[in-house]
């Protein structure tokens, strides 16, 4: 005859009332369940006896723990890899471009930015000063390669052969994640092999059109507020683009900021050479160590004005297009831009020191940049503090 029902909710529990794997199995060997079941079911379905419970529920819970064991971790790394697709679907390497926030479900929940990540082109033109400029800048640009299919390619010596040599130069540093900068129509980000690639240029036509040249991630910004975490990058590139940035201290110090300790940041631009540098190339050329009384006399004719007309054309062919922006660089401006955020020269390519290069003049030089690790930063620092307090 089984007990009353008052005497078995009043019996203290010896298992847990959790229905975990531990506790169904303590609660198969104990023969007893908890008071909950027990208020719910009755005596009748709950007999006191030892091991009554073992043949009721026995083969059940024997069942559910093989189950468990057999594809309970199968679920959770399903689970886990469908989590990381969709992080990454979802734009895990994106942030704000203002506040540098994370994304959710491209939110910005600190500022309130909106974009459409699931877009194939996400575009981070935020409602700041500088990108409301950068808008009207980009009909200029967007106007020009639709009418110019090909505008950069064979522009003042960008042709296949230089883009050969700059994805060189990307790929002897063998990077994991790389960055083009103004990436334009694509033709370096299909040259340049790395495990992930990104671009980002103000113009939507040519992020659609480079969207169609390379396997990269695309998206429409501005350098002075990139859209991507810190320390993010092994190698960024800035072709032809750090004379049209409007604010070029911040675009350098947004460069440095997702670019990992040791990186590389290769820049090919124009700078007007100090006057030393300009007298030592014309020696070079005209005197020593062959001398060229011809394009001596041809060169003094042409300072002077006498051929004005072929002088220009020259100055026309190595940037026919007018662009909206440009910001004359001196190399000393650039030496102390580069060292403010971090920088330092690892290479330098001229005519004159790499005459194999292919550069349309010697007003065109690339740099190869390491950023300095925060160590050797606060090196650099004391001993600099030392020297002022010497």
């Amino acid at each position: 005859m089984g007990a009353s029902p008052r005497a078995i909710c009043a019996a203290p529990p010896s298992v847990p009332a959790r229905f975990t794997t531990t506790g169904l199995i303590a609660l198969v060997t104990a023969g007893n369940a908890p008071i909950g079941l027990q208020k719910h079911a009755g005596p009748a379905y709950f007999p006191t006896r030892p091991g009554s419970t073992l043949r009721l529920f026995g083969p059940y819970v024997m069942c559910w723990c093989a189950a468990a064991l057999l594809w309970g971790p199968r679920c959770a790394t399903s689970a886990s890899e469908s989590g990381r697709k969709k992080k990454k679907e979802a734009g895990l390497h994106y942030v704000c471009p203002t506040c540098k926030g994370d994304l959710q479900r491209s939110v910005c929940p600190a500022c309130g930015f909106r974009t459409d990540l699931a877009e194939g082109v996400p575009s981070f033109l935020s409602s700041s000063r500088i990108a409301d400029r950068y808008r009207d800048i980009a009909k200029f640009y967007d106007d020009l390669y639709e009418s110019r299919p090909n505008a950069w390619e064979n522009l003042v010596g960008r042709g296949t052969e230089f883009v050969t040599y700059v994805s060189s130069l990307v790929h002897s540093t063998n990077p994991e994640r790389y960055l083009d900068l103004g990436c334009g129509q694509g033709f370096l980000l299909r040259a340049v092999s790395a495990p992930e690639k990104f671009g980002i240029d103000i113009s939507r036509k040519a992020v659609e059109a480079a969207r169609l040249r390379s396997n990269a991630k695309l998206c429409q910004g501005i350098v002075e507020e990139l859209p991507f975490p810190a320390d993010y990058f092994d190698v960024v590139t800035g072709i032809g683009v750090m004379e049209h940035f409007i604010d070029t201290r911040k675009a350098t110090a947004e460069i440095s900021r997702v670019l990992r300790e040791n990186g590389s940041y290769i820049v090919w631009l124009s700078v007007e050479a100090p006057l030393l540098e300009r007298l030592l190339i014309k020696v070079s050329e005209l005197i020593y160590p062959e001398f060229r009384p011809l394009d001596l006399c041809r060169r003094a004719l042409a300072k002077w004005g006498r051929i004005v007309g072929k002088r220009t054309r020259e100055r026309a062919s190595r940037d026919p297009i007018s662009q909206p922006v440009r910001n004359p660089q001196t190399v000393w401006s650039m030496r102390r831009l580069f060292k403010r955020n971090g920088f330092r020269v690892r290479l330098l390519i001229t005519k004159r020191r790499t005459p194999n290069a292919p550069l349309a003049g010697h007003d065109f030089r690339i740099y190869v940049l390491e950023k300095v690790a925060r160590s050797s930063k606060r090196v650099m620092a004391s001993g600099r503090s030392a020297r002022l307090a010497t």
